[in-house]
C-alpha cells in the first residue's frame, strides 16, 4: 500500500479538530446565543447539527483508513449541513455557507484522487 501523501494527513487532522470543536461549540453556542444575542436555537437543530459533525469526523478516520467511504460521508456531511442551515439556522449563511460546507470533501477528494484505487 502507498503511503498517504503528507497534506493528506495534514487535511484530515484539520478536518478532525475543526469538525470537534464545531461539536462542542454547537453544544456551547445555543446557551450563550439564547442569554446573550437573544437568538434561540430550535434543539432538533442543535442534535442533527451535533450527528453532522460526529458523522464528518467518522468519514476523517475512514479516510484515514483507507476507505472510500470515509469520502462519501463527508460528502454527506456537507450535503445535510446545507440542509440544516436553510431548515433551521437562525441566522441564514447563503452561498458563503455552500462553499464552506463543500470544500472539506473537495479538498479530501482531490488530495487521494492519484491513490483513489488503492482505497477500499
Amino acid at each position: 500500500m502507498a503511503k498517504r501523501p503528507w497534506y493528506l494527513t495534514t487535511l484530515l487532522v484539520l478536518i478532525i479538530i475543526f469538525y470537534g470543536l464545531g461539536a462542542l461549540l454547537t453544544s456551547i453556542l445555543p446557551l450563550i446565543a439564547a442569554n446573550v444575542l437573544k437568538v434561540d436555537f430550535p434543539m432538533w437543530y442543535i442534535v442533527s447539527s451535533l450527528v453532522v459533525l460526529i458523522i464528518g469526523i467518522v468519514g476523517a478516520v475512514l479516510v484515514f483508513k483507507w476507505k472510500k467511504m470515509g469520502v462519501y460521508l463527508l460528502t454527506a456531511t456537507a450535503l445535510l449541513s446545507i440542509a440544516l442551515d436553510y431548515a433551521g439556522s437562525p441566522a441564514q449563511l447563503g452561498i458563503m455557507s455552500i462553499i464552506m460546507s463543500f470544500l472539506p470533501p473537495a479538498l479530501v477528494y482531490l488530495s487521494m484522487k492519484p491513490a483513489w484505487q488503492q482505497y477500499k
